[in-house]
């Protein structure tokens, strides 16, 4: 990661998460310190460009963002969090010990994932 930048890529049109609906849809607007979802892994993010390029498209962008707290990388991450929110849900229950287990609907993170408690929205 460089100078303390991550990236994250959210839906062009109004800033917010991609793949996720619900509590984990989350808002991403410049100046504001967004806060992931309790006893959740974190937000998602990508420790460089060219990790985060590979999944923009015409209806996302990318955003530069300052991680805040520990960083986490996943293990597994959810396929489609709006599909699998009980799923999501249960994997958080287990306790970080037990997060390394496989569940159906979980697949192995993207390159250069990391997961932070909260990011400050840079641009």
């Amino acid at each position: 990661m460089e100078n303390n930048i991550a990236y994250k890529v959210v839906v062009k049109n109004n800033r917010t998460s991609i793949l996720t609906q619900g509590k984990y849809k989350l808002t991403y607007n410049k100046g504001e310190i967004v806060n992931s979802v309790p006893g959740s892994l974190g937000i998602m993010v990508f420790d460089s460009k060219m990790d985060a390029d590979r999944y923009l498209n015409t209806k996302r962008i990318l955003i530069k963002v300052r991680p805040i707290g520990e960083r986490k990388v996943p293990l597994y991450v959810c396929e489609n969090p709006s599909k699998y929110e009980n799923r999501l849900e249960n994997y958080y229950k287990k306790g970080k010990d037990k997060q390394s287990t496989y569940e159906s609907g979980m697949y192995l993170p993207p390159s250069g994932t990391s997961c932070y408690p909260s990011v400050e929205v840079l641009d």
